[in-house]
Parts: structure tokens; C-alpha cells; sequence
């Protein structure tokens, strides 16, 4: 049996509370001048940018779940990568399953100092729907 560092329990801890699994107050994993970045989004400093990046992804994603038990984490020293799935539906009524199509798949990466999250950087195709599909005519069948 192995137990998570305080670093990796503290990334497990933000996806929890995202998908509603976790209803304490996690400000305090984060310092107070975090640097985000999330695709179409940019890079933005600050626990309010912070706070807008996740009500943004509310309005574009109103369902949306990670597959927590499934991540793969790696960590060396003050950083945690994880490389997950999710599955939701987004405003449009498109759902997705990253566990068996292209969209839903990510990696984020979370660097601590003083125990704390300094920035968070999250890689990933915003468009979960798939809704960009005439652009990409190289798409997998996984994706129709």
C-alpha cells in the first residue's frame, strides 16, 4: 500500500472539490499570487484568476467528473504532473468520455513552494464537445 505525499494529497484534494467530492475550503492549497494557465484562457496570476478559470469552466462544462481513481501522477521535488481523463457534457449538450475518445484527456502540472500551489499550468483541447470538428479533418473515428 502506498501513501501520497502531502503534495500529491493536496492535487487529489483541488479535483475532488472540483468535481464536488470535497466541499472544504482549498484557498489555502494555493498561494496567493498562483500563476494559471488553462488553453484559450492564457496565463493569469492570482488566486481571483484562479477563482474566474474554474467559473469559466463551469459555464463552458456544467458536467463534468475526472477519473481521480485512474490518474497517474509523477513527482519530483515541488512538482506533481498528472496525467487523467474526465467525462461530462458541455453547455451545448455534447458529452464526452476521455476514457474512450481523445477529448477529456490532460495533463496538468502543479508546483508547490512552502506547501503551497505557485502555479498550475493545465495542457489539454478546450473543446470537450468536440464541436470543433470541421477544422480537424484528421480526427479519429473515437471522436464521431
Amino acid at each position: 500500500m502506498t501513501t501520497d505525499s502531502p503534495q500529491v494529497a493536496a492535487v487529489k484534494a483541488f479535483f475532488e472539490f472540483g468535481d464536488g467530492k470535497n466541499t472544504k475550503d482549498i484557498k489555502g492549497l494555493f498561494s496567493k499570487d498562483i500563476q494559471v494557465f488553462f488553453p484559450k484562457y492564457g496565463v493569469r496570476k492570482g488566486l481571483p484568476a484562479l477563482m474566474a478559470m474554474g467559473a469559466s469552466r463551469y459555464s463552458m462544462f456544467p458536467q463534468m467528473r475526472h477519473h481521480i481513481e485512474d490518474f497517474k501522477y509523477i513527482e519530483q521535488g515541488n512538482t506533481v504532473v498528472v496525467e487523467g481523463t474526465t467525462e461530462g457534457e458541455t453547455a451545448n449538450g455534447r458529452k464526452w468520455n476521455g476514457k474512450d475518445q481523445v477529448c477529456g484527456l490532460f495533463v496538468s502540472v502543479f508546483d508547490f513552494k512552502d506547501e503551497q500551489i505557485v502555479r498550475m499550468h493545465v495542457y489539454l483541447d478546450p473543446d470537450l464537445g468536440n464541436e470543433d470538428h470541421a477544422r480537424y479533418k484528421f480526427q479519429s473515428p473515437a471522436h464521431d
